[in-house]
């Protein structure tokens, strides 16, 4: 368990201009660890719904560890059928009037060589999610970099600041995300090394998104006024209390 951020660096974010509502999405972190996975993160109108994913015998299950694979649903059961029946025959507007855009975002655990044909094939299952415009941003295990440009224009990535992107490779990038725990504390000239990640984002035209904080209102603020646009939570109910939707 990491320690709570620094009340330096939380006095230190208020120097900083806090963005607007807006421009703060919210990601469902392990959404399917929630008590009505999918379901919760639309009523709080979550803009990224995360699902982490092995790759077994043919199928695509959720789960955070090996040891849970025993019982744990598939993609399609706990994820993909519920949204297709939300959108097919609907109006499409109207769905996302009532619940926003939202985007799946697959955390691959291993073997995305595996698990990413695997994806592909069976999207094909669930045209109304294609058809919506729906995005899926593939994390942890995402394969080489090189062949994310050849994905189906439905997929997206998770970038990471250490990754260097051809320009046709960072249209496929959805995000740049790392650990809270690589940036604590400033560099040698004293910048808040939060900052430093956020302008490097800024600078490739991405959101910032930083995982392992603490579910604390505080927290978030802090956060935001530090220029961090995708706050991952465990806690959606009350961070939408923090940030509500408008």
């Amino acid at each position: 368990m990491i320690h709570k951020i620094t009340v330096f660096v939380f006095a230190l974010s208020l120097f900083f201009a806090v963005p607007t509502e807006a421009q703060i999405k919210v990601q469902s972190h392990n959404d399917y660890e929630q008590q009505l996975p999918l379901w919760n993160a639309l009523r709080y109108r979550a803009d990224f719904i995360e699902a982490d994913v092995f790759a077994i015998k043919g199928k695509l299950l959720v789960a955070h560890a090996a040891e849970e694979l025993a019982r744990a649903p598939t993609l399609a059961e706990l994820y993909l059928r519920p949204i297709e029946k939300l959108l097919k025959g609907k109006d499409t507007a109207q769905v996302f009037r009532q619940y926003g855009r939202f985007s799946l975002f697959i955390d691959i655990k291993e073997n995305s060589a595996v698990a990413l044909p695997m994806l592909y094939r069976l999207m094909e299952k669930y045209p109304a999610i294609l058809k919506a415009g729906i995005q899926i941003v593939i994390s942890g295990d995402r394969g080489h970099i090189s062949e994310w440009k050849n994905a189906p224009p439905y997929i997206q990535f998770d970038g990471r600041p250490t990754e260097q992107y051809d320009s046709a490779t960072l249209q496929r990038v959805a995000m740049i995300s790392d650990s809270y725990l690589n940036h604590r504390g400033r560099d040698a000239a004293g910048n808040s090394n939060i900052v430093n990640f956020v302008r490097h984002a800024d600078e490739l035209g991405k959101p910032a998104r930083l995982w392992a904080t603490l579910d604390d209102p505080e927290i978030w603020k802090a956060l935001v006024s530090l220029g961090i646009k995708i706050l991952n939570t465990d806690k959606i109910e009350e961070l939408r209390k923090a940030f509500p939707y408008e």
